[in-house]
């Protein structure tokens, strides 16, 4: 198949992809939004805005780096305290910002490094359940909650081991909850202990399970592609296996790229036919790779189409019209380069540290820093800086649109900005709604106590 064929199907699949998944205002139900792309077509986002501009600014029990998910009127985000003794889902309306319910379970702290929490994981949502990932001292559980904060089902997932902590979120896929636990070897255990797990939408039951080596523990969110007409693939990076893909319906591995030699964080995306991860350390070494997909078992001889070097190391790159947006962790470097070639466009200097993500709107890229605050960038043919909003408190939190409404987490507090010609403007959100949320608590899952990480 030629390269202009594969990226015309590729084209056609993800609309058809997009259309059936995702209905308005339903917009952003996982990580990054639609299929992880960090894309959205809203109209009304502000580019520059400061906090008289809020819908509402509501404050959050505990704090946690994961980015806001949204169906309907209801946005879901989750938390944990500081002495790491409990796990929350949180329920804010959308409308107004006031807490509807906070669901809770008790647990314990772990070691996580510094730009972790115990809440990094983001959830995801469909038109029956909030699905979450939480991990305990040892342990990984999914837990499924309907709309009013029931719970509906349970299930462990297996072990969860890595100085650095937790922070792999969750997709859905037809009537899958799919999650990669790829973590680090500990000790006698066996080397593959790591995986890559299905459940059953409603009622958590396994539907398959793939082995996964445990080198170093990794955090990337699949994304789901069809590159051959009728087989859905599930594209996943870590730090054991690379690039890699497998059948989505079965769990059945079908090609993998040996591509990292170090941590993976970020998460896969795909541009112009081919896919793209970035891998690396804290003090350096961080480098992207461009694979063609297909083929079957290991491609890496064959596949690797380029590298690029000085990449980010835990922000996710994102892809637009044929470009690859990159934005670095340290010094807020924001690079355009051709996704076809890696060629660069243009490269220019934000300033601050980040740890979460771009999102595109309106040919703008916004992303928060580790400061708090939201820097604005031209996604245009020249670097351009737009704006700095600032948030009044730290985030390593990754922005959500929806419904209209760009949402904003900050360690302690969830914030709504645009959309006021398309609905309720809200209130602030502090104060009495803050302490109106209903509280249940679960007990700790059987295996939790003790086990370590």
């Amino acid at each position: 198949m030629s390269r202009q064929r594969l990226r015309v199907r590729l084209h056609c699949v993800a609309i058809l992809f997009l259309a059936t998944n995702i209905s308005h205002p339903q917009e952003w139900t996982r990580f990054r939004g639609p299929n992880g792309t960090g894309i959205s077509d809203a109209k009304g986002i502000p580019t520059k805005f400061t906090e008289k501009d809020f819908n509402w600014k509501t404050p959050l029990p505990g704090m946690g780096h994961s980015q806001p998910v949204v169906w309907g009127d209801k946005v879901f985000v989750t938390s944990a305290p500081e002495d790491g003794s409990a796990r929350s889902v949180i329920c804010v309306g959308a409308k107004d910002g006031a807490i509807l319910w906070k669901k809770s379970f008790p647990s314990k702290k772990y070691t996580t490094s510094h730009r972790n929490s115990m809440a990094s994981s983001t959830p995801t949502v469909d038109a029956d359940h909030v699905y979450a990932a939480f991990a305990h001292p040892g342990n990984l559980f999914i837990v499924a909650l309907d709309h009013s904060g029931n719970e509906k089902w349970r299930q462990g997932v297996g072990a969860v081991a890595g100085r650095h902590g937790f922070g792999a979120s969750p997709i859905l896929f037809e009537d899958m909850i799919i999650v990669s636990n790829e973590h680090q070897r500990r000790g006698d255990e066996p080397e593959m202990s790591s995986a890559l797990v299905a459940l059953d939408r409603m009622t958590g039951d396994r539907k398959w399970r793939l082995p996964r080596k445990s080198a170093i523990q990794a955090y990337g969110t699949p994304c789901v592609f069809e590159f051959e007409r009728g087989r859905p693939e599930l594209l996943v990076t870590s730090s054991g296996h690379g690039v890699y893909s497998v059948e989505a319906r079965t769990g059945k591995p079908l090609w993998t790229a040996r591509v990292f030699k170090a941590r993976s964080v970020s998460s896969p995306i795909v541009a112009s036919g081919l896919v793209f991860g970035t891998n690396g350390s804290g003090p350096g070494g961080k480098y992207l790779v461009a694979v063609r997909p297909g083929g079957e078992g290991d491609v890496t001889d064959t596949h690797l189409l380029y590298e690029v070097k000085n990449a980010p190391y835990v922000p996710t790159p994102l892809a637009k019209d044929g470009r690859l947006y990159l934005w670095s962790d340290t010094g807020g470097i924001v690079t355009c380069i051709k996704a076809a070639s890696g060629e660069e466009i243009w490269k220019g200097r934000v300033s601050g540290n980040y740890s979460g993500s771009p999102v595109w709107n309106e040919g703008r890229l916004f992303c928060i820093s580790d400061d708090g605050e939201v820097a604005v960038v031209s996604a245009g043919d020249k670097f351009e800086v737009l704006a700095r909003n600032p948030l009044g408190e730290p985030s390593r939190g990754t922005p959500a649109i929806s419904g209209g409404r760009m949402y904003l987490r900050t360690y302690g507090h969830l914030i709504s900005v645009g959309g006021r010609g398309a609905g309720e403007t809200g209130s602030r959100g502090d104060g009495e709604q803050g302490r109106r949320a209903k509280d249940s608590s679960f007990s700790i899952p059987p295996g939790a106590q003790g086990a370590r990480n």
